[in-house]
């Protein structure tokens, strides 16, 4: 059976969502990620149909997977925000910790290494930040799923950490630079593809030594490359990642569709987070949820 339901989604920290819900019955013989394409489209065709496609950002879905191993039939919900006529948006009260206190330089003696950028200021998109990254040297690795569908971020990580800790064909240990990249390429349905994760190789490391894991790539003198950035602090538990972060390049790319640097409608090909600091230090966190800039030919 397939049904339409409006919810408010409340989550401790977040701001309450209206949300459009689709609920369908599946079974394992579609893959998921052609399973999800459907239902999207059906979803889109019918909501246009009378009229209500305008109040759904169809550019953040969620997908809640009822399902378990042992059942035949199983039951998932395609959801998207619902932008309710009498809804306010707010932000996330908690400031990001200054790059400043993470970034090494000559008042912050002890601070890391930290990819180096330049601001671009913009006053159409006042709550963004536009850098150019410049050239650098970074390996970087897939993060691979389980027989669940799980990715396996922890082996990704460890994968890096030898590479920096003499894994390579020099076996020299380097310092990381700092931040921690996650890239996610998505489709035109915004349902993910591949991901992997990056570290810099520090400037100091002229010619970067080859990584022995074959599941490491050093990838050297990448071009510099121009992005929106949005800063967030406070503490991400693991179970509320997903929703934090689509929180939060959701309202990301509503700032760039208002300053105009982004069309409506819009799916970025890839979606970037950013981590300059570890959970151990509380509050005084600094997370990035960051959007290439297209190229205009």
């Amino acid at each position: 059976k397939q049904w339409y339901q409006r919810r408010v989604a409340i989550t401790a920290g977040s701001p309450h969502r209206s949300l459009i819900v689709r609920a369908f019955s599946y079974t394992e013989q579609e893959p998921r990620h052609k399973l999800i394409r459907k239902q999207s489209k059906k979803m889109k065709e019918q909501l246009s149909s009378k009229g209500l496609s305008e109040k759904v950002q169809w550019n953040m879905p969620l997908i809640f997977d009822y399902g378990r191993p042992d059942d035949k039939v199983k039951r998932m919900e395609l959801a998207f925000p619902w932008i309710a006529d009498d809804e306010e948006e707010t932000e996330s009260t908690d400031d990001p910790k200054p790059l400043s206190q993470i970034c090494k330089s000559d008042k912050n003696p002890k601070g890391w290494e930290c990819a180096e950028f330049k601001e671009i200021k913009n006053p159409d998109i006042p709550n963004v930040q536009e850098r150019i990254y410049k050239s650098a040297n970074s390996v970087v690795t897939k993060i691979e799923t389980n027989i669940f569908g799980e990715a396996q971020y922890e082996e990704a990580l460890k994968r890096l950490e030898k590479y920096f800790n003499g894994h390579n064909n020099a076996n020299l240990t380097m310092e990381i630079v700092v931040p921690v990249t996650f890239t996610m390429e998505i489709d035109d349905n915004f349902v993910p593809v591949e991901k992997f994760v990056a570290h810099g190789i520090s400037v100091a490391v002229t010619d970067p030594p080859q990584p022995t894991d074959p599941k490491v790539y050093l990838m050297k003198n990448t071009p510099e490359f121009r992005v929106y950035v949005r800063a967030f602090g406070g503490v991400i538990p693991s179970a509320k990642s997903e929703e934090i972060y689509s929180r939060q390049f959701e309202l990301l790319m509503k700032d760039l569709i208002k300053g105009k640097a982004m069309a409506e409608n819009t799916v970025p090909p890839t979606l970037i987070t950013l981590e300059y600091t570890n959970p151990e230090e509380g509050s005084q966190q600094r997370h990035e949820v960051v959007i290439p800039k297209p190229q205009t030919t």
